[in-house]
């Protein structure tokens, strides 16, 4: 049995005031070994890191003693840090960064140097540094969790602004590995650093410290909660009260978290005696978190008075959420992609709106019909999708494929090719063409050396390749793009060429001693294969399908794998629910095959509208005038092919995708868009339907017309977020990104005669 791996996780604070670093700590100790060094600061948080501590026997806890009473320690390091600071001032030079921003980080670098471990994971911007520079000189990875857009966080005069800007110029590239605690978060990282990509791991906590919903009386006085480490100025609470005193009815707010005596009188003279104010000072997460569901509204008041600030998602809109509160919220970037995304979870206001924030109040608790939704829907969401539950899995693989990437450590030199009629990506329609770009774009950000040879007009990371033959078809055109294939191998010599194109272009190729993939998104033809096959240099070639439908069509003919297509699931928009009368949808090419007249006839059958989308084929118009047009009324539209803005807003807001399909498809990935929506399918189990399609759990199968009606009726009872979720642990860009890698390992370690298990 394989020695478990040992993970060093480091952070420049105490283990109770970082709780995502617990997360991790309770997602991984029994599949890794653990070693967790972290700071000692304030005496009064050592109570809860012991708590911590005695949770996780198995785990190696290392405390870095920076109390008063440690005060040589301290002054020395401090000390030094006044010296850099000094120089800076004087000089305007920036030297030893690391310990200007950080008065701990030699010392924290000292204590680490001597652990032996597999990968170091860094949190907080102090060990950043630590975690890069000893993973290169111990010849492990690196791994670094951005809780923070952390140069947002100050305003441009704060000079900590240009240490953390030094630090991230610095160490962000040099990370092996990232991870961010919300995608606005990543996504502002990866517009200032595109080479690089960080993975999303949400700031959620786990079911167990929260207890189920209460049921309050419907005349008892609205009860309110916000909870930070510290309650002071510039938190949203001005804007709270004064929001409580336009009220004409009693509701009572309670504030978890430190305080300074006078904050606490200031802001209890500024309310109104009519309402209630409790200052509970502060709790360790388990416990606020099983208080939180004796509240009806959890407050999130972020102000977003800097960048990070209006980037990050904290944890108290989550923790809200999984105890089953209704949300209220400013209008932070971050928290209205939140409740745009989960809209039946609570309300918005502008931030610096008291009108607003008593307006959402006096509709709560006059309607708590209402607010009970909000709050049913909260409590769902939180038992299913934004649980660590769910969110740790993404946190597994993460490891696991940081692991995997280095067991296949060698950056691969990879020449991908797709059909010369579509460019990668498509603006509208071209399913293939989606899933090069998907493929691309994951190995371009992994490191890896790629030639696209596409379209023209592709836009891509990778090298582009211009096809000069335009028709797939077209054998002269042919002719022309396998001798372009042909010479670019010549000058670059690729560890592995991956076809999605005709298996032609592969022909000057096959009796070389280079791997080759060829991919099959359609049905293959076996007489070709079988020729490939004799022609090939001895296990230099293998293929795969994008659905066992193909694959197994392949078995028995040469060695094939499944390789399911995926999509990039933030492109699309989670909706946890939807209206009552939304429509069904109908989405791909106009043609019989495709069954949108099956779709049409469902939708009357069944009471519902339906809205018809995608490109009408030559082959496919006389089709459309004859049996779609003549139907198409108030509740039966076409909206012509439509782009990916318009397809997530389709999809996300129907009831179901229809699939009537009257083909084997090979696999269809409309079905996982929809489904990253939540939006589940109903079709027929035909080809690899019936693989992507789990009936009763994100989705209904039907052999017969009357079945799908049946399915449509009971739509209601599929829980959306378990749809996404679905997606996410099976047809995620990561995983998809991760089986193709494992293909290139393997059919080039075959080819060297050293094949890998």
């Amino acid at each position: 049995m394989d020695q478990k791996k040992t993970i060093l996780l480091i952070t420049t604070t105490h283990l109770a005031k970082n709780p995502r670093l617990v997360k991790e700590i309770d997602a991984l100790h029994q599949q890794y070994r653990l070693i967790v060094v972290f700071f000692a600061l304030l005496p009064q948080y050592q109570i809860f890191d012991q708590e911590i501590i005695a949770r996780y026997p198995n785990v190696d806890f290392r405390r870095l003693n920076w109390l008063k009473k440690y005060y040589p320690c301290r002054f020395f390091y401090t000390s030094l840090q006044k010296l850099l600071m000094l120089l800076w001032k004087l000089s305007g030079k920036m030297v030893w960064v690391e310990q200007l921003f950080f008065p701990g980080f030699s010392y924290l670098k000292r204590k680490c140097r001597g652990i032996d471990a597999d990968v170091i994971h860094g949190h907080n911007p102090g060990s950043w540094g630590v975690a890069v520079q000893l993973a290169k000189q111990k010849k492990i990875p690196s791994s670094f969790d951005i809780e923070d857009f952390h140069s947002g966080e100050y305003e441009a005069e704060d000079p900590k602004k240009s240490l953390l800007e030094a630090i991230e110029d610095k160490y962000y590239l040099q990370t092996n590995h990232l991870t961010a605690a919300s995608p606005l978060i990543a996504e502002a990282y990866h517009r200032k650093y595109p080479e690089k990509k960080a993975s999303v791991i949400n700031n959620v906590f786990p079911k167990e410290q929260f207890r189920h919903r209460e049921t309050f009386n419907q005349k008892m006085p609205l009860k309110l909660v916000w909870f930070s480490q510290m309650i002071g100025p510039d938190r949203g609470l001005k804007e709270i009260v004064e929001a409580l005193n336009l009220l004409d009815f009693k509701v009572s707010l309670s504030l978890y978290g430190e305080y300074e005596e006078s904050y606490r009188t200031e802001i209890t003279q500024q309310l109104r005696e009519s309402h209630q104010i409790n200052f509970l000072g502060l709790l360790g997460n388990n416990e606020l978190n099983n208080a939180l569901s004796t509240y009806d509204v959890g407050i999130a008041s972020e102000m977003g008075h800097t960048p990070n600030r209006d980037f990050c998602l904290t944890n108290k809109i989550f923790a809200y959420v999984q105890a089953g509160l209704s949300v209220l919220a400013s209008d932070t970037a971050a928290q209205v992609a939140f409740l745009k995304q989960f809209p039946g979870v609570g309300n918005l206001y502008h931030r610096k709106s008291p009108q607003e924030i008593a307006s959402i109040l006096t509709n709560l608790h006059h309607q708590r019909d209402s607010l009970h939704q909000q709050q049913a829907a909260a409590y769902q969401l939180g038992q299913s999708e934004l649980c660590w539950e769910a969110e740790s899995v993404h946190l597994l693989h993460y490891f696991e494929r940081l692991f995997t990437d280095e067991k296949n450590n060698s950056i691969l030199n990879i020449a991908i090719t797709v059909d010369p009629e579509i460019p990668v990506p498509p603006t509208l329609y071209g399913g293939i063409e989606r899933i090069v770009y998907l493929l691309v774009e994951e190995l371009c950000k992994r490191g890896h050396q790629v030639t696209l040879f596409a379209h023209p007009k592709s836009e891509t990371s990778a090298k582009l390749v211009p096809w000069r033959g335009k028709r797939s078809p077209s054998l002269f055109d042919t002719i022309q793009n396998s001798h372009k294939l042909w010479s670019h191998y010549q000058m670059d010599r690729y560890d592995v060429v991956h076809s999605f194109s005709r298996l032609a272009y592969l022909s000057p190729l096959l009796n070389r001693n280079v791997a080759k993939v060829m991919s099959y998104q359609r049905e293959p033809t076996l007489s070709q294969v079988k020729k490939a096959q004799l022609l090939a240099k001895v296990e230099s070639l293998s293929f795969t399908g994008c659905s066992n439908y193909i694959a197994n069509q392949l078995k028995g003919v040469a060695s094939v794998s499944t390789v399911y297509n995926g999509i990039e699931l933030e492109k699309y928009q989670f909706r946890q629910s939807v209206a009552d009368d939304a429509p069904l949808i109908f989405l791909g090419r106009l043609e019989k095959i495709k069954g949108a007249h099956l779709a049409i006839a469902l939708a009357k059958q069944s009471n519902r509208k339906l809205v018809i989308a995608g490109n009408i084929s030559k082959a496919g118009q006389k089709y459309f005038d004859d049996e779609i047009l003549p139907q198409l009324n108030e509740n039966i539209k076409y909206v012509g092919a439509i782009n990916d803005e318009q397809k997530n807003d389709l999809l996300g807001n129907a009831c179901a995708l229809l699939m009537p399909i009257l083909w084997d498809e090979p696999f269809g990935i409309v079905m996982i868009e929809a489904m990253a929506c939540g939006t589940p399918v109903v079709g027929f189990p035909k080809g690899a339907v019936k693989e992507v399609v789990l009936h009763g759990h994100n989705g209904y199968l039907a052999k017969d017309m009357e079945g799908l009606v049946d399915g449509i009726q009971k739509i209601h009872e599929i829980d959306r977020a378990v749809v996404r979720n679905h997606v996410a642990k099976h047809f995620s860009s990561e995983i998809i990104v991760d089986q193709y890698l494992s293909v290139y390992n393997n059919t080039i370690a075959a080819c060297r005669g050293k094949r890998k298990e």
